[in-house]
């Protein structure tokens, strides 16, 4: 989403937490690429901690694809689902 201002973010962060369908994919998104602003319902401090700690514990093994990664999903985003890939 790359928000900005406090305020922005906060914003964001609501609307991503109550009203988003695809807060998980968007989530996952944000950790794996590294990206700034709120993603999946999280404000950027947040997911940088979550990643930080997340590659750490995974002490050099790829993040995506890997089972610390779904657990993280789903203890943030336990509701949403990801959208579903094209044939």
């Amino acid at each position: 989403m790359g928000s900005t201002t406090k305020q922005d973010s906060q914003r964001a962060t609501k609307v991503c937490r109550d009203a988003c369908t695809i807060r998980r994919f968007c989530l996952r998104t944000g950790l794996v690429g590294g990206e700034y602003g709120v993603w999946g319902g999280l404000p950027e401090k947040a997911l940088r901690a979550l990643r930080r700690d997340l590659l750490r514990e995974l002490g050099g093994r790829p993040l995506h694809g890997s089972a610390e990664l779904d657990d993280v999903l789903d203890k943030h985003a336990p509701d949403s689902r990801e959208p579903k890939a094209r044939p």
